[in-house]
């Protein structure tokens, strides 16, 4: 169902086994509009919905943990590093949960870790329905089994070693404020976070751009650009944001 706060529409695929859908309109009411336009050919949705298509076009049929490795993937097209955490991939390590439904066994896996990280935990609705009604609609929380297929592994250690610095560098701006921080903590310290998120994560544009942005606080007008510089060779997901590191580059150059 496709909506606007004027208009409805009920958009059906042309393949009547398969819906794929991102963030873009695609019914003929919707399909032409110009924010929708603008929405295709200025953010990453356009790229993830063709990443999509491209993953499932690998068999001709799909199980539980065939969809739950599409749903984990991090990569780009063609399995390029576009970095961990990129919008353009499936798993952004962003999203609270992923579900995976098998209808005709009624079996429900959902990714219950933070960031749609694995495990997933295999439930059934049948038997989640019937022990509800025998225990007056507290259903027990010990028949959940869970499912850890392990995909890309060592790539989530990866994101979590990231996760952690990017977290961390941030709250030292948002919370502490630019200035506290200097006072509670040591130079080095704020000064090691450039390498450290290009350490962790040296394919995502934003480790780049935030390590600009560390320098530029340190007046370091050089190593910011370079920087930045560096952000733009990475796939970068939205115009807007590819613009906003260019003003940077164009102010402090």
């Amino acid at each position: 169902i496709e909506k606007s706060p004027e208009e409805i529409e009920l958009y059906r695929s042309p393949n009547k086994d398969m819906l794929l859908c991102t963030n873009h309109f695609q019914s003929e009411k919707f399909m032409h509009n110009e924010r929708n336009l603008m929405n295709i050919n200025q953010t990453d949705s356009k790229y993830r919905i063709e990443l999509l298509a491209e993953h499932l076009k690998k068999k001709d049929r799909f199980d539980a943990e065939d969809a739950m490795a599409v749903l984990l993937n991090p990569f780009g097209k063609g399995g390029e590093n576009i970095g961990m955490g990129n919008e353009m991939a499936i798993n952004q390590l962003i999203a609270h949960h992923s579900v995976v439904f098998e209808p005709d066994s009624l079996n429900i896996y959902v990714c219950t870790q933070p960031k749609d990280f694995y495990p997933y935990v295999k439930f059934n609705l049948k038997d989640i329905l019937n022990i509800a009604v025998e225990t007056h609609g507290r259903a027990s929380d010990n028949h959940g089994r869970v499912y850890d297929n392990h995909v890309c592994a060592s790539d989530y250690k990866i994101a979590c070693q990231y996760i952690s610095v990017a977290d961390s560098m941030r709250q030292s701006e948002e919370y502490l404020g630019y200035k506290r921080f200097i006072y509670l903590k040591s130079l080095k310290d704020l000064m090691s976070y450039p390498d450290e998120l290009a350490k962790c994560n040296p394919m995502y544009f934003e480790s780049y751009n935030m390590a600009g942005d560390i320098y530029i606080m340190f007046g370091d007008k050089k190593y910011a650009c370079e920087r930045w510089k560096k952000a733009l060779e990475c796939k970068i997901p939205k115009l807007a944001q590819r613009k906003a590191i260019e003003d940077k580059i164009k102010e402090y150059q």
